[in-house]
């Protein structure tokens, strides 16, 4: 194996989240904990000043080999041709909602909402979740806004009903800009699916075995769970993280 693993970042938070010249987020912890389990760097390609690159430009590095691997990617059958994932999921990503608080408290599914009368859904444009709820029959959906902190502050001036995202996302984006505000997130979840990492074809010889034990223990133990559910909530962990 390599002396260092190479790999992009993609601008997505929390994924991956760079502040004050630094990088935090779901997506580089878990790396983190992967590098001490095997002992083997983990390095952004992009370095520091080119940090961040397009999801869609990162699978091509991947199907070319230009990197290792990439961490946090949702399956579908189209990439399972062009790369290798890793058995273990890393985190599970929910569809969840977030109403103003004490509203919408029965709330279980997409057909509650279509009952409901006029009720808007709104979510970031471009996304996953905009995607999924265009398949959707009989429901009011509004993706003019292409951030969730714009979503939310629509929500909170009464401009829509629902903000509907991933619980990663909408968690922690309430945690860092909305610590203070009325929301509430239900607990239903509308659909669930894992993101993994990653592996290049084209990477060196017995990578993925070596990722796939580590990944494997990292779940056994509970590290990945660890990691994820402070993701996954509203309040913030006793150190501030």
């Amino acid at each position: 194996m390599a002396d260092t693993i190479t790999t992009y970042y993609q601008d997505s938070y929390p994924k991956y989240v760079r502040s004050d010249g630094k990088f935090t987020g779901i997506c580089v912890e878990i790396p983190n904990a992967i590098e001490e389990k095997i002992g083997t760097r983990i390095v952004n390609k992009g370095g520091t000043e080119n940090a961040f690159r397009p999801l869609k430009r990162i699978q091509i590095d991947i199907q070319n080999g230009d990197i290792d691997v990439f961490f946090c990617l949702a399956k579908n059958s189209q990439r399972e041709k062009l790369f290798d994932y890793i058995t273990t999921p890393l985190y599970e990503v929910n569809h969840v909602v977030a109403v103003r608080a004490g509203e919408h408290q029965s709330v279980q599914s997409l057909d509650d909402i279509r009952r409901l009368d006029a009720a808007t859904i709104l979510t970031n444009f471009g996304t996953a979740t905009e995607r999924y709820l265009s398949l959707q029959e009989g429901l009011t959906v509004d993706t003019t806004a292409d951030s969730l902190e714009l979503n939310i502050r629509k929500l909170l001036l009464g401009r829509g009903d629902f903000v509907y995202f991933h619980d990663i996302g909408l968690y922690s984006t309430i945690r860092q800009k909305f610590p203070n505000e009325p929301i509430d997130v239900l607990p239903s979840r509308f659909r669930s699916y894992g993101h993994y990492l990653v592996v290049s074809k084209a990477a060196s010889k017995g990578l993925k075995q070596t990722l796939e034990k580590a990944v494997a223990d990292l779940q056994k133990d509970g590290t990945l769970a660890k990691i994820s559910q402070k993701y996954k909530t509203k309040t913030p962990e006793p150190d501030g993280s």
